[in-house]
Order: structure tokens, then C-alpha cells, then sequence
């Protein structure tokens, strides 16, 4: 995703004479789109607040001697953040860009800006981009998951791991399961949702339809994020920030994005960088072995509590 706020101010009044932004997610696999937004709120003093509902905001404010910008997350929120800066006459008291790993409601001081010229007008902008989950961060040994569906169905593996359609390079650990459209997707483990899209339509195997799926992403408490994904139109049942236990309904299967077939797409990642996640081994509770078993391509399991 990546965001442009750009203020101009005259230093003799610290007036703002134009405002400019510019939105667009675009996450490769995790749904790219542009929504409008909102101007935020400035002041004569040179601060500015820009938020997404319920992820996060960025503020500048002034402080005894320096603006001072600084980054909060919402309740169940945890990115990995890219932010940069350019300044003219202002200097910045940290090296930009930088990356940062945010968990939930956290504060974050970036830099404070401080004028070369006190007599000369400045002007400051800044951008970011961010992707869901953190880096650094370890599975949880021993973690074994629940089937991501209703208790005694079974579905089968239609793409496992390593998988010559799409599961290879850092999707290599993900797994397909078909089922049809309208089937209850359930949480397969404990968490806190992180991120829902519900808005998109259709489904194929075309370019155009690449990072268009509906999804829900569950941040687990060692920080590794669940993935379930090709979710139907209007299918999620859940709202960001909300705590899930295994087993609680999250939404209903689709066809949407790039999908052959109706499926749920599910993995479990941790991030690389901003623009990057790497998906983890998952091993499941099955009716074979409730301690934890891999998924085997062409195989069909049974959910079980």
C-alpha cells in the first residue's frame, strides 16, 4: 500500500496552501485496490493526522522546538511498515526511510524536524506502505491446527504443498481445499483478525483477476498470520480486531480471485519484508492423527474438534 500527504507551509504563519492525497493498496497476493480517503486534520501550526479506520494513524505535531512525527496501530493490528519522508529546509533527527515492526496499539516516535533556516519557509511530505503481519517472528512448536471447517465434513486437498499451479517459492507451504461455494469457513486457530476484504466479485485465471480475493487474515499470538482466502462476495462474518477462538465461523467459500475452481485457499506466513510473506508448515488435527498430521495433495480429511 503506499499513501502521499503533502503539506505546504509558509514559515511566517505556518499557513497550509495546498493539500494533496493519493491511496492505493497494492499488497501482490493480499488484494491490491484503491479506495478515497480523507483529508485528516491540519492546523495553522503545522500538524497533520492521517488515519485508516482501525489499523493505524500518522501524526505530526509540533513540539517544544521540532515537529515531531510518530505512528499508532489499533487494537490487533501488527504490520511491518516502510516510511520515508521528503523535507525541504527541515532536517530529520533519524535516517529515513525506515522499517518498522508494529504490534498492536503500539506508539511509535519515528523523527522530530527541526528547521535549518529559521527565517526561510519549509515544506514536508511523507509516504508508507505496509503489509500485514511482522518480520522475526517464530512459530509457535507444537502449533496444531483445526480443519477450517464444519466438524465431521470432509473436503479434499486439491493443491498441497509445493504445488504446480500456484503454491511454490515463498507460497510453497499453502494448501487448497475444495469445497463449494457458500461452505462455512472456520477459524482453524486462536487469534485476532487482522484484515477482511469482502468487496470483490468475480474469480478466473486470468491476470486480472490476480489479488482480487476475498479474504480474512487472523494474526496468531506468536505473530504468524493465517490466511484464508477466495471467499465469496459478502462473505466475511467478522470484523477487524475481534478476537477468534479455533472452530469460530469466519465467513463463507467463494470463487473470487485468481481461482480455478471454487476452494479455500489457506496458509500460514510470517513477513520478509513490506512487500513480501513466506508461508510456514501447518500440520492439522485429522480423524488419522488428532497430535498433528502434514496434508497430502489428492487426499480428502475429515474436521474434527
Amino acid at each position: 500500500m503506499g499513501f502521499a500527504l503533502e503539506i505546504f507551509m509558509r514559515a511566517a504563519g505556518l499557513v497550509i496552501a495546498a493539500l494533496s492525497l493519493l491511496v492505493m493498496q497494492g499488497c501482490g497476493e493480499e488484494n491490491a485496490r484503491k479506495k478515497p480517503a480523507g483529508s485528516g486534520e491540519q492546523s495553522g501550526d503545522g500538524s497533520s493526522e492521517k488515519c485508516e479506520a482501525d489499523i493505524l494513524c500518522i501524526r505530526v505535531k509540533p513540539g517544544a522546538e521540532a515537529l515531531l512525527a510518530s505512528l499508532e496501530t489499533f487494537p490487533g493490528i501488527e504490520l511491518t511498515l516502510s516510511f520515508d519522508m521528503t523535507l525541504s529546509n527541515l532536517h530529520s533527527s533519524a535516517a529515513l526511510p525506515a522499517v518498522f515492526d508494529l504490534n498492536a496499539s503500539t506508539v511509535v516516535d519515528v523523527t522530530s524536524l527541526t528547521p535549518k533556516d529559521t527565517k526561510a519557509a519549509y515544506s514536508y511530505n511523507y509516504s508508507y506502505r505496509y503489509g500485514w503481519g511482522r518480520r522475526n517472528v517464530t512459530h509457535a512448536e507444537g502449533a496444531v491446527y483445526r480443519l477450517p471447517f464444519e466438524t465431521g465434513t470432509a473436503r479434499q486437498v486439491i493443491q498441497g504443498y509445493n504445488g504446480t499451479f500456484t503454491h511454490q517459492g515463498n507460497d510453497a507451504f499453502a494448501i487448497d481445499f475444495s469445497m463449494p461455494e457458500g461452505t462455512k469457513i472456520l477459524a482453524a486457530r486462536d487469534g485476532v483478525v487482522l484484515d477482511l476484504v469482502e468487496s470483490f466479485i468475480g474469480g478466473g485465471t486470468s491476470d486480472t483477476y490476480k489479488d482480487k480475493a476475498n479474504a480474512v487474515r487472523i494474526v496468531h499470538e506468536d505473530g504468524t498470520v493465517a490466511n484464508y482466502l477466495h471467499l465469496k462476495l459478502d462473505g466475511v462474518e467478522v470484523k477487524r480486531g475481534s478476537a477468534v477462538r479455533a472452530g469460530d465461523l469466519l465467513g463463507y467459500s467463494g470463487n473470487t480471485g485468481y481461482s480455478s475452481e471454487p476452494h479455500l485457499h489457506f496458509d500460514v506466513s510470517k513477513r520478509i519484508d513490506v512487500e513480501t510473506k513466506s508461508t510456514l508448515p501447518t500440520v492439522f488435527k485429522t480423524n488419522a492423527n488428532s497430535s498433528g498430521e502434514t496434508l497430502s495433495q489428492g487426499t480428502s480429511y475429515t474436521s474434527i474438534d
